[in-house]
Parts: structure tokens; sequence; C-alpha cells
């Protein structure tokens, strides 16, 4: 019977909780990181190992080892997030996939470049091999991608794995073609829509037949045995930043990691981030390739409000004649951003968000993209009866229908969120696109996420005056990023046209990305990243009263805190509900990381609140 005698008593995190640290027994050591099963009020919950301690005066529960474990290196940037982003351990550990303790890896495959690198690309990539933060600051169509494969190829000829982040599953399709060209089998794909598949890569990872994994930023979780190379494609992309319970950033994550685990970490950009560019100009560590196709855009700039001109149709028919292909981007998907009575100015709203709800005529419906109501269209003003509405800011699919009226022998798509739902319909329109079987294709964001289209000799640019207009500190990157990245889509292999649409051409007349980010360093000296860290606290209530009665009660505080953090602001959300929920906010900022962090938490255990580090978004 003393074999059974309990011996070992752990503090253990429970998984996806925020739940305090808890103490439980095991008849069997465990290890730190190691995932038991435990039981918490008469449920079964997986919870991981934190620490081990003495026998405690009351009772323990037992625990039953599962197999399963984070890694050294999982812990330790588990344990990071959790202090950084203000999360709980559960959370945080949450975010990771746990290695079998099984696992092995086993010699490298010997693998060969498919395309060899010009004379540029070959200085670029010696100098970055031996350092351990760079910037690749390459432009549209400089050939990013050929020196990413390269610093691969020689990682794994080291024995070491490679991780390649996209922001997007929309960029991975033809990047994965390029890739499996070289790497074939050895190469896995990662990200949150995969389902079924992602156990036959895991097991790949971890017996070795898989050295380079290209995903999204979910993929800096898996469990990596030797990982030798992390690579941040698109680095100035939004998508890198979590919008859920842990509202972490993968790119600075895994800058972290360079850090903190001696792991080369490689960001990559046409159009890099301030923070980037300030941080790696510091180091001395930016590098640029030029574009290595001669082709050419002449850039046509007309000094009107975002609408189909005549002059927009004509340079269209122009390129359609010559059998060449159109893109037509603008921010806005839908027919219009919002439906307003003349009489008297309301808005049509969603009833549970206090966000305008998005006409959608193909579907004859109206719906919120916060929360996903739906109703029917609007034809009598709810607020005073009028029957005169009108739809402000246009979208994609007004765009796209009028350019069916306008060109009936042409065959015009839509690429946009409401239309390319799954990876299957992405990969089906762009493959039909390439293929010319698409003459026009009109979409959103995603039209610039690096997608190769060889025959588009005319991009049209509009609606970026609705960006740079946005309420946020960053709506002339926003802007000026996505007039760079869209108007890359053309002139890839031929000469071809770029028109922008704006009433403030002045703007965007920077010839050169990086004289944009000088000039924007100087606007946000002193006042905004990277010269200072923001944070915002985020409190929610059915009740409205309730719901600024917790933000005022730790204002109250805010304003009186002993650690040099400012106040920027406080009171209604930029949207003010969703889901029936009032939301009311408080906007910190500081030079000092360390002082805001420890702010933050004292602050955030007065009233219970959404904590967000270094927010993208403050709304």
């Amino acid at each position: 019977m003393s074999s059974l005698k309990i011996s070992n008593y752990y503090q253990v995190a429970l998984l996806d909780s925020n739940s305090p640290i808890l103490t439980y027994s095991s008849h069997s050591p465990l290890k730190i990181g190691e995932i038991a099963e435990c039981t918490l009020v008469g449920k079964k919950h997986k919870a991981v190992v934190i620490e081990e301690v003495k026998k405690p005066e009351f009772e323990c529960k037992p625990l039953r080892a599962i197999g399963e474990s984070f890694s050294e290196n999982q812990i330790k940037l588990a344990r990071f997030i959790a202090q950084y982003y203000c999360a709980s351990l559960g959370k945080s550990f949450a975010l990771f996939v746990p290695k079998s303790l099984s696992a092995f890896l086993d010699t490298p495959p010997d693998l060969k470049p498919s395309i060899p690198l010009s004379a540029i690309q070959s200085k670029v990539f010696s100098q970055i091999k031996s350092q351990s933060f760079s910037l690749l600051f390459g432009q549209t169509g400089s050939g990013k991608s050929e020196v990413y494969i390269h610093l691969f190829l020689e990682k794994i000829s080291q024995g070491k794995q490679c991780l390649f982040l996209m922001p997007e599953i929309a960029l991975t399709p033809q990047m994965q073609k390029r890739l499996e060209v070289v790497f074939g089998s050895y190469m896995g794909v990662w990200h949150s829509k995969m389902g079924a598949k992602k156990k036959k890569v895991l097991e790949g990872l971890q017996k070795g037949e898989i050295w380079l994994i290209i995903g999204t930023r979910s993929a800096l979780f898996l469990p990596f045995s030797n990982l030798g190379l992390i690579v941040v494609d698109e680095e100035h992309d939004d998508s890198y930043k979590s919008q859920h319970s842990v509202k972490y950033n993968a790119r600075d994550l895994a800058i972290y990691m360079g850090k903190s685990l001696a792991i080369p970490i490689l960001l990559g950009s046409a159009t890099p981030s301030p923070t980037s560019y300030f941080l790696a100009k510091k180091q001395n560590a930016i590098y640029t390739l030029p574009k290595h196709f001669d082709s050419k855009n002449a850039l046509i700039l007309l000094d009107e409000p975002s609408e189909l001109s005549e002059s927009i149709f004509s340079h269209i028919h122009t390129t359609l004649k010559k059998g060449k292909q159109v893109i037509v981007f603008l921010p806005t998907r839908a027919n219009f951003k919002s439906v307003i009575c003349e009489s008297c100015g309301y808005g049509i709203q969603c009833p549970f968000c206090s966000v305008a709800m998005s006409l959608h005529l193909k579907e004859k419906r109206m719906q919120c993209h916060y929360c996903g109501y739906v109703q029917e269209i609007v034809q009598i003003c709810p607020k005073c009866g009028g029957t005169s509405l009108f739809s402000k800011r246009i979208g994609t699919a007004q765009v796209a229908d009028e350019l069916m009226r306008r060109f009936l022998e042409y065959k015009i798509e839509i690429f946009d969120r409401d239309h390319i739902k799954t990876q299957k319909e992405l990969e089906k329109t762009l493959g039909k696109f390439q293929k010319g079987e698409i003459d026009i294709l009109v979409g959103t964001q995603i039209l610039s996420k690096g997608h190769d289209y060889h025959n588009v000799a005319l991009v049209v640019i509009m609606g970026l005056d609705y960006v740079l207009r946005s309420g946020d500190y960053r709506a002339r990157e926003r802007a000026q990023s996505l007039f760079f990245q869209i108007k890359g889509r053309g002139g890839r292999k031929y000469d071809g046209n770029v028109i922008l649409q704006s009433l403030n051409l002045d703007f965007f007349s920077y010839e050169k990305y990086e004289d944009f980010l000088e000039d924007e360093l100087k606007f946000r000296e002193e006042l905004y990243p990277p010269f200072v860290r923001l944070a915002t606290l985020t409190f929610s209530h059915k009740d409205e009263r309730r719901a600024e009665m917790n933000m005022q009660k730790v204002m109250q505080k805010a304003l009186n805190n002993p650690y040099g953090v400012s106040v920027v602001g406080g009171g209604s959300a930029g949207v003010a509900k969703i889901k029936t929920q009032y939301r009311y906010m408080i906007l910190l900022k500081c030079k000092s990381a360390s002082a805001l962090l420890k702010c933050v938490r004292e602050l955030s255990s007065y009233e219970k609140c959404e904590i967000d580090i270094d927010p993208l978004n403050i709304v």
C-alpha cells in the first residue's frame, strides 16, 4: 500500500480558463509543462503543471497524466504572454499545441533551390544570414520569396526547423505552390481552418518528416523541436494581432522569441510598419531589394470623390480591349456602408450594436458585421417615419453592379469577405483570374495580400479617403500602405496603369515608402508608438449606466496612478455596443512598458475589464 502514498503536489493552470492557480496531487512524479487531467466542481479539465510544491494543509484532488506536455521554449513564451498581455496562465498556455512525450527529430533532408539568386539577392542573403534580427524592405515584385527560400534551405541543412509566418490564409495558395517545388513533402501548412489535416502535420513535425511550416499566427505555437529561423512576411499586416481573449501580436512575439531563445528573426514587407522600421533602423538591420522586373506602372491621378466616373470607365474599356485584366479596389464591402434617412439624418443601425448596418442588394438584406444580425432592407426610417432613404459610401457590390451594366460582354467577379468565405472559394476565384476567366476583379483589402497577377494592366484604387479620414492614429499608415500594396498588383510582367481617385492627392505623392516612414515617425514622435506604449481597458455590461460607472471608478484610480502613466481619455467606446453589451473604454499611454503593465494590472483589479496591450484599433 505504501506505493500508493501520495508524495507529489503541484500547482496547475486550467487550460483555456481564467481560473487562479490551483494545487493538486499525483501518485507519480510529473514534469513542469506536463499536461494532466483533473476534476473541478465535478467537471473534467485539462491542466498544465506550473510548479512542484510542498504538501499543503488542505486535501488535494488527484491529477492524471495524459502523455502530452509543453516544451521548455513553449513554457517560457507562455509565461511571457501571460505577463505582458495581462492574461491568465491558463489562457496563455491554451494558445499552444502540446508535443507528444515521445517526439523525436530525424536527419535533415537534402534539398536544392529551384531558382538561383540574382547578384543583389545574393548580397542581401549573405547580409541577413549573419544577423539575429533584420528587416527585408522589398518592393512588390522584388523577389523576397527567393531570399526566404535560400535562408530556409541553409537552416534545414544545419538540422534546424523553420517557420514562415503569413498574416492570412488568403496568402498561402500561391506561396504554397512555390515552396512545394523546393520543399515538397518536407513542408507543412498550418492555420486555424485546417480541420482533420492538423493531426498529420503535427505528426510530421515531431517525427522529422516536416522541416518547414508555412502558416498564420497560430503556427507560432506549434511544438517545434529545434526551431532555427522565423520569417514574418507582410509584417505590417493587422492580422498578426489577435482580437480574442489573449490579445497578442504574433510579429512582436516572434521578435521576443528571437531575443530570448536565440532564434534569428527576419521581418519582410514592401510597406513595413513604422514600429518595425524604427526598431530595425536602430539596429542598422534594414536590407532593401528593388523590383527585379522592368515593367512600370504609370500613375493616373483623379482629383474626385469615390465613384465610378467616366474617366475610370474609359480607362477600363481601353484596357479590356487590349485583352488585359483590371483590378478595382475599395475598402468597403457590400453595396454601401450605411443607409441614411434624408429627412432626419438617422443612419440605420444594428439593434444590438451601435454600428451601421451594411446593405447587401443581391441578397436583399442588411447585415451587421459585428454580431452577424440580418434583417430585410429598411424602406421606412425607424426614427421619423420618412421614406426618403439614401446610401452612403460605395462598396464592392455596388461597383460590380455598375461595371456589369457597363461592360456586358466581360466577366466581373467580387473578391471580398462576403463572397470569399472558404479557402476553396479563394483558390477557385484566384485560379479563374490567373487563367483569364475573369476580366475585372473587384475587391477589398484581400486584393493587396501578395498575389501575383501577370496579365493585370490596370489597377483602380478608390475609397482611400475613407481610410485616411478614420479617427485612428494609424490612419495615415493604413492609407499609404494600402496604396503602395495595391498599386503593386499591376504591371507585374508588362507595363500597366494605376488610377488613384482621391481628394487628398498630395498625401499620396510619396515615390518611396521609406520617405513616408521617415515623415510618419516625425509625426508620431512623443505622441504615438513606437515612442510610447498604449493600452486600453474596456468595460462591458448590458446596463449602460453600470458599464459607465465601472469605467469612471477605474478612471479615478488611473488619474492618480503612481507609475507615470498618462490617461489619454475615457468614455464610450468607438463601437459603443456589441452583442447587447454597452462598452466604455479608457486609453492609457506611457513611455515605459513595465510601468504601463504595473498600472494596468492594478487598475484591472478594481473592476472586470478587457485589457489590450499595444492595441491596433481603438474601437
